[in-house]
């Protein structure tokens, strides 16, 4: 009940936000982001405790390679990598808004505005797409580590290892994907404003 009621503040929170009024549409996106950010920084933060105890119980250390890849603390598991991206990703999108708010100020015209409002929407629409694949992920891994907690046999880790690896791919993957576009547009946003903008003229 707990995992269903972050997905459906999170879902809640990232919807609702496009529109037509860029100033709104700004600070929501800014709030949204933000309050995306704590959430799967908590369910993160959750994983990591439950990998911690999942080592304590693991006497023999022979959790199979899959469990250890995805949930081990090392920079390389998938967990970490889809965090820092998850991360980034945030951060290049309320830097991204902060650009369209600062374009929209210095170029008042019908064209900019028009631009402006544009990308303030696709941009939205990409990362409420990313972060619902995080969410995803996130979600499954907490299952699975928690799954990995009642264990009482090697056998049952490594189990637990295979499922992770076999439920969490297409997420993980969607996320990244859909994390490192977000990423690349918010960092040339400047540019595709004067085009677009040139090509509104």
């Amino acid at each position: 009940m707990a995992k269903f009621a972050i997905a459906l503040c999170l879902l809640v929170a990232v919807t609702g936000i496009q529109g037509t009024d860029l100033s709104s549409m700004l600070e929501s996106g800014t709030s949204t982001a933000t309050s995306a950010n704590t959430t799967l920084t908590t369910m993160y933060t959750s994983i990591m405790s439950d990998v911690d105890s999942v080592s304590a119980i693991d006497t023999t250390s022979t959790i199979s390679s899959a469990l250890a890849e995805v949930v081990s603390t090392s920079s390389s598991s998938l967990t970490n990598d889809a965090y820092a991206n998850c991360l980034e990703m945030t951060a290049a999108y309320i830097n991204g808004l902060d650009v369209i708010e600062s374009y929209s100020a210095n170029d008042t015209s019908t064209a900019a505005t028009d631009c402006c409002i544009s990308y303030a929407n696709s941009t939205t629409t990409d990362f409420n797409t990313a972060v619902t694949y995080f969410t995803t992920f996130f979600q499954t891994m907490q299952e699975m580590t928690q799954t990995a907690l009642s264990c009482s046999t090697n056998a049952c880790m490594a189990a637990v290892g295979t499922n992770i690896t076999g439920n969490t791919a297409s997420s993980f993957s969607a996320a990244m994907d859909a994390a490192d576009d977000l990423i690349d547009i918010c960092d040339d946003l400047s540019s595709q404003l004067e085009t677009c903008t040139a090509d509104n003229s």
